[in-house]
């Protein structure tokens, strides 16, 4: 298009003015590339000749977008409707021009962080730069900020790989990778965008990415050594070790305790004489085997196991005891049970013909089972009850399987 051209006078016309203004707002409601129809504004009869003449035909009740930006090219009036409109006196709107603005940036910088996450090995990846721009965790990121962004991700990444589970501090992490013990704090953009990663490395299946603190623990970061203890009943340590001797007094006193992280790193967990201890997902379960004197072990994972419940099973393990898991059978539960199984542990009574019992359990208490949406991914131990829990969904929570599951204990 020439910039000389001039406009031609019968589409100078005051009464045409409504007819580009309306154009304009849909554009800028609805992005540049939008056509479409608009309903056709009321016009005298001068501007309604004026229109028909340019459109090539009768006027209609609504004006087709993709006609005008045709019939407004033939006149040299701009290459696109909105060169057109800009030059019969119907430019974009300040706001219009700052939510086009803020879009250039944004798809510059998706393309950016795109690119650079086509380098990275993990099979996640394209997912993960998804999630960044379609949750909005980029809204207002630039190039250079979306950028520090993705690297400052894969530093913590490689980090956490480095490490071993259970070793790692979030704080610790922050301080040291970006310099404040707060980059990494609950709900900031750089923890958001690195739990999200954390929570695709580790299978995210069974955890909540909601549940922030949960992700980190999942991946072997603590988020701090004192607030998410484990609860055990009856833990098979030395009378004499330091922490024996608060469990053997919590024995007697037939009462459960919380052991800390930081109390077991601090002491020794000296385990005496134990062929296995019973895991379970519910905290309500060690409540009941304390209500009952049961003398088998019995550890809560209070959900998805926290620092303090990894480094308790890890030592266990290491210590040559057997772990038996049980857990709820829901996707949660089931996910659970899954990475719990990778460490070492044993699943009991989490098989497909305890799922079916279960269920024929509730049936027979006229229970009406909640539904879970959510597919429970691999179950290693038993290939069938993926298929089968996925077919009926149906819920079964520990809790209301206690009497059972401890009997013969």
């Amino acid at each position: 298009m020439s910039a000389g051209i001039p406009v031609p006078p019968s589409l100078q016309r005051e009464d045409l003015h409504d007819v580009w203004q309306a154009v304009r707002a849909q554009l800028d409601r609805h992005g540049l590339e939008h056509r479409g129809t608009i309903a056709m504004p009321t016009l005298g009869a001068n501007a309604q000749l004026s229109l028909a003449s340019l459109l090539g035909g009768p006027l209609r009740a609504r004006l087709d977008l993709t006609a005008l930006e045709s019939a407004l090219q033939v006149q040299n009036l701009g290459v696109t409707l909105d060169d057109a409109l800009t030059k019969l006196g119907a430019p974009p709107s300040d706001t219009s021009l700052e939510k086009r603005r803020r879009k250039q940036i944004r798809f510059a910088a998706k393309e950016a962080v795109s690119d650079r996450l086509a380098l990275w090995v993990e099979p996640w990846a394209s997912e993960y730069g998804g999630w960044l721009f379609s949750s909005g965790q980029m809204v207002d990121c630039d190039t250079k900020h979306a950028m520090e962004l993705v690297e400052n991700v894969q530093q913590l990444l490689d980090a956490v790989a480095r490490a071993a589970p259970g070793t790692l501090a979030r704080n610790d992490l922050a301080v040291s990778l970006f310099g404040s013990s707060h980059a990494l704090d609950d709900g900031v953009l750089l923890e958001r965008c690195a739990r999200r990663a954390l929570w695709l490395q580790v299978d995210g299946t069974g955890i909540d990415y909601r549940q922030g603190r949960e992700v980190w623990q999942a991946a072997g970061v603590r988020t701090d050594r004192v607030s998410a203890p484990v609860l055990v009943w009856r833990l098979p340590l030395i009378h004499n070790s330091a922490l024996g001797t608060l469990t053997t007094a919590a024995d007697a006193a037939a009462v459960p305790i919380h052991l800390t992280e930081i109390a077991m790193q601090s002491h020794p967990l000296e385990f005496a004489a134990c062929s296995s201890v019973l895991l379970v997902e519910n905290p309500r379960l060690v409540e009941y085997a304390a209500e009952r004197g049961l003398e088998q072990c019995v550890i809560s994972t209070n959900g998805n196991p926290s620092g303090a419940v990894m480094r308790l099973i890890n030592a266990l393990l290491e210590t040559g005891i057997d772990i038996n898991h049980h857990g709820d059978f829901d996707s949660a539960g089931i996910g659970i049970c899954r990475r719990l199984q990778k460490l070492g542990c044993t699943p009991w009574r989490m098989s497909l013909s305890d799922y079916l019992w279960a269920l024929r359990f509730a049936e027979e208490k006229g229970l009406q089972l909640p539904t879970d949406v959510t597919a429970c991914g691999v179950t290693p131990w038993d290939l069938g009850l993926e298929a089968v829990f996925d077919e009926r969904r149906l819920v079964v929570h520990e809790e209301l399987l206690m009497g059972e599951l401890f009997e013969g204990l």
